[in-house]
C-alpha cells in the first residue's frame, strides 16, 4: 500500500512539472480543469464517506493548481470544520470570502464560528450575510433556527425578519420562531402579540397555542403553559381558570 500511495505521488508531481513546462497556455488550462474537476469528484465522494482527512487531499490539490478556487477553499474549511479544527477551518473560509461573497460559504462561517464560540467573528459573518441582499429566503430560515436554538436570539430575530422581507413563504413558521426568540429575550408582549396574530388564522391556531404555551413556560405560569400546550397537542384542558 505504501508503494502505491508514493507511486501516486511520484505521478502527480510528474504532472505538475509537466504542466510547469508547459508553453501552450489553453493546453495547460485544458489539464488543469481536467485534474481540478477530477480531484474535487474524488473529494466530494470521499467528504460524503466520512472519510475527512483524505477528502482534505485532494480538495487541497485543488488549490495546488489553482489557489483561487473558492470551492475548494470552501471544501477544505467545511471538512476542518467538522473534524473540530475550527481555527484552521475559520482561515480557509476566510480566504473562500474574500475570493467570494458566496451565502453558502458566509453561513457555513457563521456555523463554524457559533461551534468554536467566536462569537465575534461569528457575528462579523452575520453581518455580511445581512448584507448580501440576494440570499434565498431558505438560507435566512435555516441559519436563524440554527441561531434559535444555538441561543443567539437577537441575532436570530434578524434572520427571521430577512426571511419575511425576502418574501419566504412559511410566515407563521417565521412568526412563530420570533416569538420564541422573544420570549427567550423576556419581551412577552411583544412575544404575545405574534402568538394572538397566530392564533387568529385557522390553519396557524396550534402554533399559536404553542408559543402562547412556552410564553407561559419562560415566565414560570406553568399550569397555564399546560393547558395551552395541551389545546395545541390535540388533549384537553387539565386546570381550571
Amino acid at each position: 500500500m505504501k508503494n502505491s500511495l508514493k507511486q501516486t505521488g511520484d505521478e502527480e508531481q510528474k504532472v505538475f512539472n509537466f504542466l510547469g513546462k508547459l508553453n501552450n497556455e489553453r493546453f495547460k488550462n485544458l489539464i488543469e480543469t481536467i485534474l481540478t474537476r477530477y480531484y474535487l469528484k474524488r473529494g466530494l465522494k470521499l467528504k460524503e464517506r466520512g472519510d475527512l482527512p483524505r477528502a482534505v487531499q485532494y480538495f487541497k490539490r485543488i488549490l495546488n493548481i489553482r489557489s483561487d478556487d473558492h470551492h475548494a477553499l470552501n471544501n477544505t474549511a467545511v471538512c476542518y470544520s467538522m473534524m473540530g479544527e475550527y481555527k484552521i477551518a475559520l482561515s480557509y473560509f476566510g480566504k473562500a470570502c474574500i475570493l467570494k461573497d458566496d451565502s453558502d460559504i458566509i453561513i457555513n462561517a457563521v456555523i463554524t464560528a457559533a461551534r468554536a464560540k467566536k462569537f465575534r467573528v461569528m457575528d462579523y459573518y452575520c453581518k455580511k450575510l445581512e448584507g448580501l441582499g440576494h440570499v434565498d429566503p431558505e438560507e435566512y430560515m435555516g441559519i436563524a433556527e440554527y441561531l434559535m436554538q444555538g441561543g443567539h436570539h437577537r441575532k436570530a430575530l434578524g434572520f427571521f425578519d430577512l426571511y419575511l422581507g425576502a418574501g419566504g413563504q412559511d410566515k407563521f413558521k417565521a412568526l412563530h420562531g420570533k416569538g420564541i426568540c422573544l420570549a427567550r429575550l423576556n419581551t412577552y408582549g411583544e412575544a404575545l402579540y405574534l402568538a394572538n396574530i397566530l392564533l387568529g388564522s385557522k390553519s396557524a391556531k396550534n402554533m399559536g397555542w404553542e408559543l402562547k404555551g412556552f410564553i407561559f413556560d419562560t415566565k414560570g405560569q406553568y399550569a397555564e403553559a399546560v393547558d395551552c400546550y395541551n389545546i395545541a397537542y390535540g388533549f384537553e384542558k387539565v386546570s381550571q381558570g
